[in-house]
């Protein structure tokens, strides 16, 4: 069973590294830069450029697929509401990203 990396914070440094560079890493990157803010996913294509909204929903899947492979959840909630990084998740994330994990 997958769980959280609030469960699990040590995973946090491998989970931001093994997220694919590209649009995976700018989708992630966004919210963690915007915690406990809930963003549709045609708001994230025009926020992040995206090309095509389909975008948004690839590079969500990708980071899924990669925290799955470590046994976690995604980093986030979602819904018909949109994207949503609770500020605990995007703090453990932030501190991977700059090496102080």
């Amino acid at each position: 069973m997958a769980t959280t990396l609030q469960e699990k914070p040590t995973l946090a440094p491998q989970f931001y590294g093994l997220v694919d560079l590209g649009q995976p890493r700018q989708l992630l990157d966004y919210l963690i830069d915007h915690p406990d803010t809930r963003i549709d996913s045609t708001a994230l294509q025009a926020a992040l450029q995206f090309p095509q909204h389909k975008d948004v929903a690839l590079a969500a899947y990708s980071i899924g697929e990669t925290a799955a492979a470590l046994g976690l959840k995604r980093p986030w909630t979602e819904g018909q509401l949109g994207y949503l990084m609770n500020a605990e998740t995007a703090n453990l994330l932030a501190r991977a990203r700059s090496g102080n994990a």
